[in-house]
């Protein structure tokens, strides 16, 4: 089975933690049923539909796993074309096999925690807008919002790359050009970086801001301050994207019907949870 990214290696590597997990779930479903799992990196769209020509014409794989689905996947008139079976981990904009998150609901669920906690003026920080996930989360967003009867304010919507350093040049940037008390991150590598140019900037987290991220890496349990975050439980996103592919190898036939792994909210110190806001 190939596992097929196709994002930058600067972003796979700041996400390892992620990938990591994924991995590993992957790796237990497919060992245990005589299969193996190889990596195919892909930086952009395009070489990730060169790698699937390559490898379905060399017979090298007998299905694959494809990761990070944008609005515009070209490769996936190459997996059409090819008949071969495959399984998005993350929403895809056609109605093929995936296994996800419900990320609208993961957004709303970062967001109504702030709001329980009495914010009103939350930011968020967006990932880029060809990733389906960072669209729904932020779809999440605008829906507690709506809930909850705030205004959506489109200036308090913020985007980077998904790595710490954009995050942090970013927030740098628009850290004082607007007021909130609250930020949410769509990963925890954003809201490491988040919170680095917060402090720079005379900011207390969580005292000033609370900041929510998402992923449950080893940097929300380490970082100071810890980071409330969700846990997407990427070893169960793995491990069920290959019970899926292998079920549909072995019946030669395509299952549409998606696959969702429910999401956690991990509360620690960076939301501000006990604290009295002025």
């Amino acid at each position: 089975m190939g596992l097929i990214a196709p994002i930058s290696l600067e972003h796979l590597f700041s996400s390892a933690g992620f990938f990591m997990k994924l991995i590993k779930g992957m790796h237990q479903a497919a060992q245990g049923n005589g299969y193996v799992v190889s990596l195919y990196i892909a930086e952009t769209d395009d070489e990730a539909s060169i790698n699937i020509k390559t490898l379905v014409r060399s017979r090298a794989i007998d299905g694959l796993v494809i990761t990070n689905p944008t609005f515009s996947p070209v490769y996936l008139k190459e997996l059409k074309r090819y008949h071969i079976p495959f399984v998005f981990i993350g929403r895809p904009v056609e109605e093929v096999p995936f296994v996800d998150n419900d990320n609208v609901e993961v957004g709303r669920i970062a967001t109504q925690h702030l709001i329980e906690h009495g914010h009103k003026k939350i930011a968020f920080l967006c990932g880029p807008q060809r990733f389906t996930f960072c669209q729904d989360r932020l779809s999440g967003y605008k829906k507690a919002l709506e809930l909850a009867r705030i205004p959506y304010t489109e200036t308090l919507v913020w985007r980077s790359e998904i790595l710490e350093e954009a995050a942090y040049r970013l927030i740098r940037d628009q850290g004082l050009k607007e007021e909130f008390t609250a930020l949410i991150a769509v990963t925890d590598v954003q809201a490491v970086g988040a919170i680095r140019a917060l402090k720079e900037l005379g900011y207390r987290v969580p005292e000033d801001i609370s900041v929510i991220g998402i992923n449950e890496s080893s940097l929300a349990k380490h970082f100071i301050p810890s980071l409330t975050t969700i846990d997407l439980h990427e070893e169960r996103l793995g491990y069920q994207a290959v019970c899926r592919l292998m079920e549909m190898i072995e019946n030669d036939q395509d299952v549409k019907e998606p696959i969702f792994v429910e999401a956690d909210l991990v509360i620690r110190d960076s939301c501000g949870c006990g604290l009295e806001r002025r």
